[in-house]
């Protein structure tokens, strides 16, 4: 649910129950229920369902992006191959689990902390998040800035392997 529809449902509910609390009658309310609390109710009730619809529903994965399968990445990780795996979530997500030797560069942050960190136009990147809407549009952000060989990989396909994930928040120096 667009943010600007929860205020707007929000400065409703409010206004219903000031006006009914004000009044104290009882003052049809929403949907014919009479009183200031149900209407309140219903008001908030609608309000935190949609905006739980709205959590659950995932970025969906750009398809101009290239992905890597959790299988290729282990494999590439696996011999050694000079990797800088960045996963795009925010802090707190990639302290719930992450692919060991991951950096945390939150997607709205990529460019200033590529260049904070000096990764090199011709480093190996592989984007990461939960399940690839973020990492895809980060990848793609990634191939306009110049870098050369970037893909996306998601943290789903990841677990679903049986993949190693660390928790906490690491502060690893990435590899260049």
């Amino acid at each position: 649910m667009p943010y600007d529809m929860v205020i707007l449902l929000a400065r409703l509910s409010i206004e219903i129950v000031s006006y009914n609390m004000y009044h104290r009658e009882k003052v049809p309310g929403i949907f014919g229920v009479e009183g200031s609390m149900k209407s309140f109710t219903i008001c908030m009730g609608l309000i935190l369902a949609w905006c739980g619809a709205a959590a659950v529903q995932h970025a969906p994965v750009d398809k101009a992006a290239k992905q890597t399968s959790a299988e290729q990445l282990q494999q590439a990780l696996g011999k050694g191959t000079n990797i800088l795996v960045m996963d795009v979530r925010s802090p707190q997500e990639f302290a719930t689990g992450h692919i060991p030797g991951a950096v945390n560069v939150p997607s709205d942050a990529l460019a200033r902390k590529l260049e904070e960190m000096k990764v090199s136009k011709n480093t190996v990147l592989v984007t990461m998040c939960e399940h690839g809407g973020r990492s895809s549009r980060a990848a793609l952000e990634l191939q306009k800035l110049g870098y050369q060989t970037v893909s996306f990989c998601t943290l789903e396909s990841w677990r679903k392997c049986g993949y190693k994930i660390e928790s906490g928040d690491t502060h690893e120096k990435p590899r260049n």
